[in-house]
């Protein structure tokens, strides 16, 4: 994923109290992040999830504009 287009940064949390993650991704644009969504990376992900996971899926995703951070964009 280090590898993905427009790929600024991104953290994994993990709970202290359970078996829970938090992911955090930053991107160029939208585009950006539906282009690596729609990719052979982010179905290796998601392989990596459901085969070390009795829980696939996610309980909440949010993605959040913030053009005020376009500033390299020029």
């Amino acid at each position: 994923m280090h590898e993905a287009r427009g790929l600024q940064c991104m953290q994994l949390l993990q709970s202290r109290t359970e078996n829970k993650y938090l992911i955090i991704t930053f991107w160029n644009s939208g585009d950006d992040y539906q282009h690596w969504k729609t990719g052979a990376s982010h179905n290796k992900i998601m392989d990596l999830i459901r085969s070390n996971s009795s829980q696939s899926g996610f309980s909440h995703v949010d993605v959040f504009h913030f053009p005020e951070y376009f500033h390299d964009e020029k």
